[in-house]
């Protein structure tokens, strides 16, 4: 379906039409709940692209264009991994108040940090970027704790 597609508009991204065309295949299979994960899935494989709410995708507006001078005066080149991971990392702080980014060394975990923070500090808004070393905070002060008294959740 997506080479057909792709022969009806030839200036249609290849990619786009491919997970739309995997996710139309599979999302009638699986239940409501593995729908949003089967979306996560597709959407780590086809790094720099988001699900729509109607069930399409669309290339993400931050990485691309925007994020090539930024990645320059960084010294950085804008590589599609690289723009991939500040994309996903993107869509965590959208959901998250605070994101742990883990990885090996020299996987460009530093880089995606500064070069979302720069987009972000670009469109007006404030970041605030805190290093922890998880070794010198116990784990309850870092990941969050059940309150004894009350038993409701307290944030790490």
């Amino acid at each position: 379906r997506a080479g057909m597609a792709l022969l009806d508009d030839p200036e249609a991204d290849g990619e786009v039409l491919l997970a739309g065309v995997l996710q139309e295949a599979n999302v009638t299979r699986l239940t409501v709940e593995d729908v949003a994960t089967f979306q996560t899935i597709l959407g780590d494989v086809f790094v720099g692209m988001r699900c729509k709410s109607d069930g399409s995708w669309q290339v993400q507006a931050m990485p691309g264009g925007m994020l090539d001078p930024i990645c320059s005066s960084m010294g950085l080149v804008p590589a599609r991994e690289l723009l991939g991971l500040v994309g996903q990392l993107d869509e965590l702080m959208e959901a998250r108040q605070s994101v742990a980014i883990l990885g090996p060394p020299a996987s460009a975990k530093s880089s995606a940090l500064r070069v979302l923070a720069a987009a972000v500090v670009g469109q007006g808004e404030r970041v605030m970027v805190r290093t922890v070393v998880p070794r010198a905070v116990s784990a309850s002060v870092l990941m969050g704790r059940v309150a004894e008294g009350s038993r409701e959740w307290k944030d790490g």
